[in-house]
């Protein structure tokens, strides 16, 4: 052991001493880490000793359990964060889409319609052309679970995903616009950054002055820009959200070339379930 060691360091403090300098040592240091485990198997064959015994065993073989891959973080990374946020914030963890009994809705057929749109929403995630999906309706008609169905998915899929109520989304604008500017972008570059964004209950946030509604507006158009994906639940129409938002932030959830909006009508289900005894 002392010996690889020796080896290895040998080589590379003189070439990390002054890397800065010549970033042709780079690859200088790539080949004398090449060099150095050939030369360790060497060791290992020499002493019969069998070299995989002591290679780790990773949890993902995709970033070595470093979290990093590419130029950020690993899906493995996401998927964890993505799944304790939801924990944390979401009542229904374990939506699923596979697990949806459309028999309990008004029109089974026009939901199974809806669920299929959501799902290949999430799918393409990387390629399509839409940024964002409002799922709106009355109360207890099923939009936070086909919410959380879809925010499942995408984490199982790798996406970092970031699940909120409105309400809590209010809180942290209204923590960023009072916050002073080095903590500004800690609060504000997660929303922006994530691939999936789902705001639960539209509408049952307090509006607060120079806050609210200018700061939901720079979210949606922001991650429009960046391509980023988002979803809205709602009470609200189109047309209350209108008026209680601002026509900008409507355009931009029903123009059609980057948009998705679907109505969910019915009964309120969760009162059908305890007539039910369920």
């Amino acid at each position: 052991t002392t010996e690889i060691y020796t080896l290895s360091l040998h080589d590379a403090l003189p070439i990390f001493a002054t890397l800065q300098n010549n970033p042709k040592l780079s690859e200088k240091l790539e080949k004398c880490i090449v060099r150095d485990r050939d030369k360790i198997k060497k060791l290992f064959a020499s002493n019969n000793l069998d070299i995989t015994a002591v290679v780790p065993k990773y949890w993902c073989h995709k970033c070595k359990d470093t979290g990093l891959y590419g130029k950020g973080m690993c899906e493995c990374v996401n998927a964890r964060v993505s799944k304790h946020l939801m924990n944390t914030e979401a009542q229904c963890g374990e939506a699923d889409f596979a697990k949806a009994d459309f028999s309990i809705f008004a029109d089974p057929k026009y939901t199974k319609m809806v669920y299929s749109k959501a799902q290949a929403f999430v799918d393409k995630m990387d390629t399509t052309k839409y940024n964002n999906f409002s799922i709106l309706g009355g109360v207890g008609v099923g939009k936070t679970y086909l919410m959380e169905c879809m925010a499942n998915r995408a984490m199982n899929l790798g996406k970092y995903v970031i699940y909120m109520s409105a309400f809590r989304l209010n809180q942290a604008f209204l923590k960023y616009y009072t916050a002073p500017m080095s903590d500004k972008n800690s609060i504000l570059q997660p929303l922006l950054d994530c691939d999936l964004l789902c705001i639960d209950d539209l509408g049952c946030e307090q509006l607060l002055n120079n806050v609210t509604v200018p700061m939901l507006i720079m979210l949606v158009n922001e991650r429009n820009t960046a391509g980023k994906k988002t979803i809205i639940t709602s009470n609200l129409s189109l047309d209350e959200i209108r008026e209680r938002y601002d026509y900008r932030l409507c355009s931009r959830l029903v123009d059609h070339s980057v948009s998705i909006a679907i109505e969910l009508s019915g009964s309120d289900l969760r009162q059908n379930s305890k007539k039910k005894g369920v």
